[in-house]
């Protein structure tokens, strides 16, 4: 006869039993408080570091000026600048402080090219202020009398030319519609500049120029030398000025032709700090660019530029533009002429928005350390 079984009694765990499953929820919980402390830390500090709004904005909304940019122009044109182009000037205006984009029925036809603008940036621009008044052709693919017939058939109230070619073809055949224009590099030589028209010059003013060299420029080198010829006279005393407003010591050096260069260079070599070459492309061409960079790397000295092709050949630091900004700003242009409110003066506008452009290279050649701090209205080039 089996043995009657006593019923099992179950007494309470062994403290070294509870005691791992109780330890894992607790740094469970510990874990999860900790990383919602942590997430609102970021979140405060995101908030106390993120640039102040701006006091004002643009008609249609839109916050202005860019987080943490300076606009180069005032709200309100004056009157046009030199630029680093012989012949060229334009109109430091920040458009969209105060221009919206046109109307939806203000229908826009735009005329591109990948020979301009390979990237498409520009267009990107415009497309994302302008996008539902754009038609966009494409300038090679237009078949003979398509860009008459386009603009004469009433369904476009002005036409925006990408590049020279452009310009050139929408005065030809669309001269009854009021012409917007970006990325032609002599607007005013190519009689741009009229009634009608409005565009963006691809030049940066003086004073911008300057204060991105002053700003990148190390305070150890305070001498700076201009070296201009007679074309840019006018743009390089504008330079020198900014210049000294900022606290340098600036002395203008004139350049004649190649052969004037070789007495200059003895007395650049040790009478300055630092070189800025505003290159003409007359007198002072590639050819004779190149020979004052050589001089400038073998003296060890930083050469300062006009724009960002030299600095993309090896220049310390010169002044850039932002092509999807331009496109925006050629939409807000727009905007001024379907409402009449484009200024006789600002035909031509300066860029809104301009960057120092860097040689990275160069920089570490000449033993330069970049503050951090500067680099939120800087290009860094990485190539030479």
């Amino acid at each position: 006869m089996d043995e009657q079984r006593k019923p099992e009694t179950r007494g309470p765990l062994p403290r070294d039993t509870l005691a791992p499953a109780r330890r894992q929820q607790r740094a469970a919980w510990a874990l999860a408080v900790a990383l919602v402390a942590v997430l609102g830390g970021l979140y405060l500090w995101s908030q106390r570091m993120a640039p102040a709004a701006p006091p004002d904005a643009a008609p249609d909304g839109g916050p202005l000026p860019l987080p943490g940019y300076a606009p180069d122009g005032p709200t309100e044109p004056a009157g046009p600048e030199p630029v680093a182009f012989p012949g060229e000037r334009c109109t430091p205006w920040h458009t969209s402080a105060r221009q919206a984009p046109p109307s939806p029925g203000y229908r826009l036809l735009v005329l591109s090219s990948p020979l301009s603008d390979p990237e498409g940036f520009a267009l990107s621009g415009l497309a994302a202020e302008c996008g539902p008044n754009l038609s966009v052709r494409r300038l090679e693919s237009l078949q003979p009398g398509e860009l008459a017939a386009l603009a004469s058939g009433g369904s476009f109230r002005a036409v925006v030319a990408l590049g020279s070619p452009a310009a050139s073809a929408a005065r030809a055949e669309a001269g009854g519609l009021p012409l917007l224009h970006a990325l032609v590099p002599n607007p005013v030589g190519a009689g741009l500049d009229v009634e009608g028209a409005a565009g963006v010059s691809p030049w940066v003013p003086m004073a911008p120029l300057a204060r991105h060299v002053d700003t990148l420029l190390p305070r150890s080198k305070p001498r700076l030398a201009v070296l201009f010829a007679e074309p840019l006279r006018e743009a390089a005393g504008l330079a020198a000025r900014a210049l000294e407003a900022r606290g340098r010591k600036v002395q203008l050096v004139p350049v004649a032709d190649a052969a004037g260069l070789d007495g200059l260079l003895p007395g650049l070599r040790t009478q300055a700090d630092a070189w800025l070459v505003l290159p003409d492309r007359q007198v002072i061409d590639q050819a004779l660019y190149t020979r004052l960079q050589v001089a400038a790397e073998q003296a060890a000295l930083p050469l300062c530029t006009s724009d960002e092709e030299h600095v993309r050949s090896g220049a310390f630091v010169g002044a850039g533009t932002d092509l999807h900004r331009i496109g925006a700003q050629l939409c807000r242009l727009a905007g001024a002429l379907e409402r009449g409110q484009l200024p006789p003066t600002a035909r031509v506008s300066c860029p809104e928005y301009s960057f120092a452009a860097v040689n990275e290279m160069v920089v570490q050649k000449l033993g330069y350390l970049l503050d951090p701090g500067q680099l939120g209205q800087v290009k860094l080039i990485a190539w030479h």
